[in-house]
């Protein structure tokens, strides 16, 4: 009898913790039906379909990675490299693929030096724009990729690290402390 009731509360519990996964994944991926977006080649209107199953499928392997199932631009752009999925959810892979693409064979802006693959990896992307101002990759506005990198330069990271360095911080004297505070406050007493 003891075996019986643990075997039926251990199916009970696949059965209850496979449900909450599948929910899970469902509303993890909302991508249903035709989606609007800007085709970065030709910068005009397509309707898209994100392929649902490719996308689950991905997700359960522990990498999200999205795949048009169609497109209004298709067949006669059929081969395209699918950039306007950056426009639904900016994920590493496309990220990644915008990055080789745009990164590729240039040098950096500030001391000329060519550039790899770990000037841009990792989150590393900072870029100089047409005013000379210098932007990382948490400022941008990563679902108007690639377009937002019209009239940009590159930055390797270890000019990006200088840039960084020369910022001024602001002081912090307790880990997880958000507000600046004076030394002039704390007063030590004997």
């Amino acid at each position: 009898m003891t075996i019986g009731f643990e075997v039926l509360v251990a199916i009970l519990a696949i059965a209850f913790l496979f449900t909450l996964f599948r929910i899970a994944i469902h509303d993890r991926l909302p991508y249903e039906g035709a989606l609007a977006v800007k085709c970065p080649e030709t910068q005009s209107a397509a309707s898209v379909q994100v392929d649902q199953r490719e996308a689950r499928r991905s997700t359960l392997r522990g990498i999200k990675k999205l795949r048009l199932k169609t497109c209004s631009r298709w067949p006669e752009r059929a081969d395209c490299d699918q950039e306007c999925l950056v426009q639904i959810e900016p994920t590493p892979a496309i990220l990644d693929r915008i990055f080789d693409r745009w990164y590729a064979d240039k040098n950096c802006v500030r001391c000329d030096c060519p550039l790899d693959e770990n000037d841009w990896r990792w989150g590393r992307v900072a870029v100089v724009d047409a005013n000379s101002k210098f932007i990382e990759l948490r400022h941008m506005d990563l679902t108007a990729l690639p377009g937002s990198l019209q009239g940009c330069k590159p930055v390797c990271w270890k000019c990006h690290e200088a840039e960084r360095a020369q910022r001024p911080v602001r002081a912090v004297f307790f880990k997880g402390d958000r507000t600046p505070r004076a030394m002039n406050k704390f007063v030590f007493r004997d």
